[in-house]
């Protein structure tokens, strides 16, 4: 029997990943992180997601282990650079994707489960150096050295924008899911219920979400959409005079990475396949990597 260990936020991204593997693995932990975040509210959703998807789910307390982020710290501005890096976004929270990932490892370990799904993205993303794929592949190296072990971390998402996640959890069946349930929003706003989900317009994390809905259903549902079904306009324009982070920073952060660009533009310029790889099987080595694939 195949099993994996799901990161799971209750954001888009992760439940997204969630539902991924669920289709491509016969057994599934989600396992969240309570690291003081201000938008708290998403480990409600992910608790509430979870009980839907029927998958067990357990949160790690990290009180003191990350910080000196806009998203832990009330007092910095959350569209900001980061104070101790200046080509990096306020809301990054250094160390945490390793953290979690180290975490999580121990904890599937302990479970026999070798297999870690992230919603790590380099496509469409705010400008985190640990969303990488060679940041990744590193990790995976580094973990097996570790435990004697063969530890994969997938990540489906990390060739896809915003819109293509939108179209893979439509063929996933799970697009209301997406639109009612997930929760994303840097300010842990919940008040507004908009086409794309909760949120406001007033940090990175709503606006590149808006955006990419309103990319999904131009690119994938032309002439289908009504004024009713699409962000207004100077909805989405709300706050264009913040920094958006993921511009010239990050190239500059990726540009050694050439390969991992080189795919990125590659599955960009297509649509992706509205099937997913297959299904996992029986023989550990033999569950489906799509993201490797894409890469290499």
């Amino acid at each position: 029997m195949t099993k994996a260990l799901v990161l799971f936020s209750g954001g888009q991204d992760s439940t997204t990943c969630l539902y991924w593997a669920l289709q491509n693995f016969d057994d599934v932990v989600a396992l969240g992180f309570d690291y003081g975040q201000k938008h708290r509210v998403e480990l409600e959703q992910a608790a509430k997601i979870a009980e839907m998807a029927g998958v067990p789910f357990e949160v790690l307390k990290m009180d003191g282990l990350v910080g000196n982020s806009a998203l832990t710290n009330p007092g910095m501005d959350i569209n900001a650079s980061h104070p101790q890096a200046v080509g990096l976004p306020g809301a990054f929270v250094p160390g945490r994707n390793l953290i979690f990932l180290s975490l999580a490892s121990s904890y599937a370990f302990n479970q026999g489960i070798f297999d870690i799904v992230g919603g790590m993205c380099q496509t469409d993303y705010s400008g985190y150096p640990d969303c990488r794929r060679v940041f990744i592949e590193s990790f995976e190296t580094s973990v097996s050295l570790a435990t004697m072990q063969d530890f994969r971390v997938h990540t489906p998402l990390m060739y896809l924008n915003k819109a293509d996640t939108f179209k893979l959890a439509e063929d996933l069946g799970i697009l209301e899911i997406i639109l009612e349930h997930t929760h994303t929003d840097y300010n842990g706003d919940r008040s507004e219920r908009h086409p794309w989900g909760y949120g406001k317009l007033d940090n990175e994390a709503s606006r590149l979400r808006a955006r990419g809905w309103e990319e999904y259903r131009s690119r994938y549902h032309t002439g289908s959409a009504t004024s009713d079904d699409l962000p207004e306009s100077h909805e989405l324009s709300t706050g264009t005079d913040l920094p958006t982070m993921g511009g010239p920073a990050t190239v500059e952060m990726m540009a050694f990475d050439a390969d991992s660009l080189a795919a990125a533009a590659a599955a960009m310029s297509s649509p992706p396949a509205t099937e997913l790889p297959g299904a996992a099987t029986d023989e550990h080595e033999a569950v489906p990597d799509p993201d490797k694939e894409k890469g290499e």
